[in-house]
């Protein structure tokens, strides 16, 4: 599945680590070291146990899931 948006989230997203705290991730970044980008694509996976949103200033996109899942980020998009 696929979704779309054309919310400029400065690739800042929002996922939940375990079901009750929620973490601020930035795309193709790492705090703990210096990361340089040979996969976009694989990457840009992260842990999502029960939602992860994005948003700007106005919007805010969020999906929520039943499970724990793998989710990408690429540009606005959620895979």
């Amino acid at each position: 599945m696929r979704y779309d948006t054309n919310i400029q989230s400065n690739e800042l997203f929002y996922t939940d680590a375990n079901g009750r705290e929620v973490l601020e991730r930035k795309r193709n970044y790492r705090s703990s070291y210096n990361y340089t980008v040979y996969e976009n694509v694989s990457g840009n996976y992260y842990p999502v146990a029960s939602r992860i949103w994005i948003k700007d200033n106005q919007r805010q996109m969020t999906i929520l899931t039943g499970r724990n899942f793998f989710l990408r980020i690429f540009l606005n998009k959620i895979f």
